[in-house]
């Protein structure tokens, strides 16, 4: 699947828009534990509160499309520190930083960022997705 994901956008070895991305230390497996006590409702009508980092779970452990060994946390396309929630307004805006400026996966990730978090968050809750630049 892949490889056939590679060879549908053409990309080869020789033509990656990043061939050598710094990697970053990860913050460890996955910080939240959850039983099925802590995702059973007492009341329908009540929401949870969603904390940042239960939303830097969900997405950390995306591949990069370009390089699919390596997470989205590892090359620090996605931070804890770049996800703000607002409960009151019930709203999410994370932001994400591609690994060049020029990088033509921005809009793949952005949109498998949105698809993830639309499957695992709760309908009613705003999601703002924001892509950031690092000029070096």
């Amino acid at each position: 699947l892949r490889l056939g994901l590679r060879l549908r956008l053409g990309l080869t070895m020789a033509e990656l828009i990043n061939a050598n991305p710094t990697v970053y230390a990860t913050a460890g497996p996955a910080r939240l534990e959850l039983s099925a006590a802590d995702v059973a409702f007492d009341d329908e009508d009540e929401r949870e509160p969603v904390t940042a980092e239960e939303v830097f779970d969900m997405v950390r452990q995306i591949r990069d499309p370009e390089h699919e060994a390596l997470t989205l946390e590892q090359l620090r396309v996605v931070t804890l520190e770049n996800v703000d929630i607002d409960d009151a307004a019930a709203a999410l805006e994370m932001r994400f930083t591609p690994t060049v400026p020029h990088c033509s996966m921005a809009t793949l990730i952005g949109l498998c960022l949105r698809v993830t978090l639309i499957l695992t968050l709760i309908p009613t809750l705003t999601l703002i997705l924001t892509l950031t630049l690092t000029l070096t």
